[in-house]
């Protein structure tokens, strides 16, 4: 089975790398940061959702891929704990376009 590498849709957050391949997002953490460090890999059949607030003048944006079963932090203890989900990556203005666009593509795989 031979993969189209053009269809890979990779964002830059901050101290982060997210790609997307069609069949796996994979958030890269060159740093560590209160997500942790390292690579996650996590196939799209184990994704039920995305979050998503675009950044303003004012504050970081979020990506957050939703698992099922996961327990959401942000549920209980507002903004601040969602931004510790290993699963979650913030981002600036510049980025709302690509991060949005990263959203569709992963919300179309997941159907």
């Amino acid at each position: 089975m031979s993969e189209n590498v053009q269809d890979v849709v990779t964002v830059k957050g901050q101290a982060v790398t997210v790609a997307f391949d069609g069949r796996f997002v994979t958030i890269s953490r060159g740093r560590l940061t209160s997500q942790g460090r390292g690579t996650r890999v996590i196939p799209v059949d184990q994704i039920a959702g995305v979050d998503m607030r675009p950044a303003t003048l004012w504050t970081v944006g979020s990506f957050s891929l939703v698992l099922p079963g996961a327990v959401e932090h942000r549920k209980r203890s507002g903004r601040r704990n969602e931004l510790r989900n290993e699963n979650t990556v913030t981002f600036q203005r510049k980025s709302n376009e690509e991060f949005a666009a990263l959203r569709d593509a992963v919300l179309a795989a997941i159907g």
